[in-house]
């Protein structure tokens, strides 16, 4: 099973790549006006009115099927219309359910035809100004809300730019970090407690965020995001209490360290609750620092690692299905989801693999202290 995630990972990635494309819109009146074939296609969003919305979920692949030919007619063109039927979100703030559909628009090389650019301008414009066009010649056109036009999809690369810059800086700096921590004390578990431990905790605020902000983008995703972050906390702070009490119990050396370094065990202890791995930064010897050697024992660290990868297929399983599935249905892309879908792989992947590549990562580390 391990095996596909990596592959999983690619995929998302080829994914964002291809959203991420810089395009600009031409200025253009009506297809059909001149040369401007500007080639590649374009999306746009369609936002359905009330009743259109309820239309819509009554039968979705025929209203879509239905609305396209409409579209097509409308613009004078065939064959490059495209809404898929599953593809769908909610707008927010609305006092009534309305759904925004995707309308994909094929691009063309045959001279004296509009691009596809021209054609969602064209179609913005003629929703917006209904009265004036033609575009409400059909039933399921009708159902268009004329209010919101036909805004091109937003390019994630325009509106991620400065957090990707972000991320990248923010990941730099913890990679100095580590190799300072290495250089300094390469017996210690450092990658896991300077990279691996805050990508958990990033990776758990961004659960948080993603639910406040798209929670409601369709109605199944905050419900289940909400359920699969609750879940797990439950799970780790039942087995973060009987793994410490355990320690407390069988290890004078965990206990003596314990009241020594009381505030840092709380934290750690708190931490935990959110995610086991918290229990491994206070036995991990960072960069040397001996409040963070609680020297549990050998058979107490391989209960906490066994619990993590056990809680793994509990929480980040079925939040990366989820955020998959997200992905998959909504229509608008968004920066958020796709920071905390990639954050989700490359968590899940550390919580199972981490363990077994331990022992070339502390080569690595010790081959650090030559430079």
């Amino acid at each position: 099973m391990i095996v596909y995630f990596p592959k999983l990972l690619i995929t998302v990635l080829l994914l964002f790549l291809i959203d991420i494309t810089n395009s600009q819109l031409p200025t253009v009146i009506a297809p059909g006006s001149g040369n401007n074939n500007e080639p590649g296609d374009t999306s746009a969003t369609l936002l359905l009115t009330p009743s259109g919305t309820k239309n819509y979920l009554e039968n979705r692949k025929a209203y879509v099927n239905d609305m396209s030919n409409e579209i097509s007619m409308t613009l004078s063109i065939k064959g490059r219309i495209f809404i898929p039927y599953d593809r769908y979100q909610y707008k927010k703030n609305t006092s009534e359910d309305q759904i925004l559909l995707l309308v994909n628009i094929k691009g063309t090389k045959i001279p004296n035809q509009p691009s596809s650019f021209t054609l969602r301008n064209y179609l913005n414009n003629s929703i917006t100004y209904r009265d004036l066009s033609y575009i409400s010649i059909g039933p399921h056109t009708k159902d268009i809300d004329p209010t919101y036009g036909a805004p091109e999809n937003p390019h994630l690369w325009d509106i991620s730019r400065n957090t990707l810059i972000g991320v990248v800086s923010g990941l730099s700096f913890l990679l100095i970090i580590w190799f300072v921590a290495a250089n300094k004390f390469p017996e210690g578990e450092n990658f896991s407690t300077i990279i691996f431990f805050p990508l958990i905790l990033i990776d758990f605020m961004l659960d948080i965020v993603v639910l406040g902000v798209h929670g409601r983008d369709l109605k199944w995703f905050y419900i289940c995001g909400l359920v699969f972050l609750l879940i797990p906390i439950f799970f780790n702070i039942m087995t973060s209490l009987y793994l410490i009490s355990n320690q407390l119990k069988s290890s004078r050396a965990t206990e003596q360290w314990w009241y020594n370094n009381l505030i840092t065990a709380l934290v750690f202890a708190f931490l935990s609750f959110i995610d086991l791995e918290a229990l491994n930064v206070i036995t991990s010897r960072c960069a040397g620092d001996e409040t963070l050697n609680a020297r549990f024992t050998e058979d107490g660290r391989k209960r906490i690692n066994r619990s993590i990868v056990i809680i793994a297929f509990i929480e980040d399983v079925p939040q990366l299905i989820i955020y998959v599935l997200y992905q998959r249905y909504t229509v608008i892309p968004a920066i958020i989801p796709i920071l905390v879908l990639f954050s989700a792989c490359i968590v899940l992947l550390f919580k199972i693999c981490y363990r077994g590549i331990t022992k070339e990562l502390d080569i690595f580390q010790k081959h650090l202290m030559t430079f």
